[in-house]
């Protein structure tokens, strides 16, 4: 695996930002379509893209630069006595991004294009949950070829080899772990599939079973799907900024912090929900 994908004249294009670019026009190219669905004008998917994009990037940066993960990881501690690196583009000083920062970042840009726009922010959040879950489901295989996010090593016949540049950890002992036998979990590949399977649900909860749901249904679908494999994945993970004691990873704990709310939420939804078809119907009776 190569991290190049071609070369024209001075111009080098890499396999992570080229999946990245496939992943965002396909998840616009879904979102057009979920609009259509919901009744709503296409034209907003491409308006608001290039904001939720440039935001997001910029909020996956920044939660990047403020991680601490390995200490052989680009994180906080490099980039305090480096600030400069942080917004660098050389020597691929831009590889390094966070996806929970990611998805604040396009969600606050979202709620600012829709209210800019006078648009329901909940029923926006529903039609690109299909299209993002695609989007990070095709952009996990450009880490993939770039041989990050990798669990321990693994007999599984699925297995990938990590350079001995790419090691982490005690892994980079090449005597106790040889290049040549020594195999990994693929994690990015498993976080893939596991947001592909996520989209085909999504599309089908959108268009068959909650096709005139209540706005914010399908946001928090994504939620809760997207959080479980998080919780579940990150166990593998040997790069992850940790918590203290080691165990959790912060993206661990915000889904664990993240799932409360959420359930909060749900629960004050339910019984708001409840009293007023009950004021409602009090009201009728009584008329």
């Amino acid at each position: 695996m190569t991290p190049v994908a071609f070369q024209v004249g001075p111009l080098t294009v890499y396999w992570h930002g080229l999946w990245w670019s496939v992943a965002v026009l396909a998840g616009a190219y879904v979102a057009t379509r979920q609009a259509r669905v919901y009744g709503a004008s296409p034209t907003h998917v491409w308006a608001a893209l290039p904001w939720v994009v440039l935001i997001g990037l910029g909020a996956a940066r920044a939660y990047h630069v403020i991680s601490r993960p390995l200490p052989e990881l680009a994180g906080w501690m490099y980039y305090r006595d480096q600030p400069l690196a942080a917004i660098s583009f050389a020597e691929g000083g831009w590889r390094g991004f966070g996806m929970v920062g990611g998805l604040v970042g396009g969600a606050a840009a979202l709620a600012l294009y829709t209210r800019y726009r006078r648009l329901p922010f909940l029923r926006w959040l529903d039609i690109a949950v299909p299209g993002l879950l695609l989007a990070q489901a095709i952009g996990r295989l450009g880490n993939l070829v770039n041989q990050e996010i990798y669990g321990p090593p693994t007999s599984w016949p699925w297995g990938i080899r990590i350079d001995p540049s790419h090691r982490l950890g005690p892994y980079r002992d090449l005597i106790a772990y040889p290049v040549e036998t020594t195999r990994f979990h693929p994690v990015a590949l498993y976080e893939a599939i596991w947001n592909g399977m996520g989209f085909m649900v999504a599309l089908a909860l959108s268009r068959c079973v909650w096709p005139r749901a209540q706005p914010g249904r399908l946001a928090l679908f994504y939620g809760v799907w997207y959080g479980t494999g998080r919780l579940g994945l990150d166990f593998l993970r040997i790069d992850a900024w940790r918590l203290p004691g080691g165990t959790l990873t912060v993206e661990q704990g915000l889904v664990l912090v993240g799932g409360v709310l959420l359930a909060a939420w749900t629960v004050y939804r339910y019984i708001t929900q409840r009293w007023e078809h009950h004021g409602n119907g009090a009201k009728t009776h009584s008329g």
